[in-house]
């Protein structure tokens, strides 16, 4: 079965076993040296820091894995930090410019970062790249703002 993942393509879908040799994952049970038992809370954003310091090894290790790149950047979108995730976007674009929901991603956090030249910019790519009947209507919503903005 092919990808789902426009930037790996040769991956197969499913679950990556990622818990081996890092940071155990929120939500786990952790037998300490000195005998004690720890239970990592599990919430979203435990899950999200998880995610982001688990994929900045994997970018250190596969440095052209657009992979990590879209679960890091997701990661810190989804914890609002914007300004951080634009550079993974940035990457994803680099890797698979014709790939317009990085676009919408990279156009969002230009656009929550109060750089709305930039985000204006990426979301009429993605506009224009992306399958009509997949538009976000949140995008969409704010790409009629960015335009409706410039021509006051």
């Amino acid at each position: 079965m092919p990808s789902n993942n426009p930037s790996n393509p040769k991956k197969r879908p499913g679950k990556l076993n990622i818990f081996v040799g890092g940071p155990p994952p929120p939500g786990a049970v952790v037998f300490r040296p000195d005998g004690t038992i720890e239970h990592l809370p599990e919430t979203p954003e435990a899950h999200h820091e998880w995610t982001i310091r688990k994929m900045t090894s994997r970018i250190e290790q596969e440095p052209e894995d657009g992979e990590w790149y879209f679960e890091r950047g997701t990661a810190l979108f989804a914890l609002g930090r914007f300004a951080e995730a634009i550079p993974d976007f940035g990457k994803l674009i680099d890797l698979v410019p014709q790939w317009g929901d990085y676009y919408r991603l990279r156009g969002l956090s230009f656009y929550y970062t109060s750089h709305h030249a930039q985000a204006l910019d990426d979301l009429r790519e993605y506009r224009r790249l992306w399958d009509p009947q997949r538009l976000e209507s949140d995008a969409l919503k704010i790409l009629e703002e960015l335009e409706g903005a410039r021509q006051e």
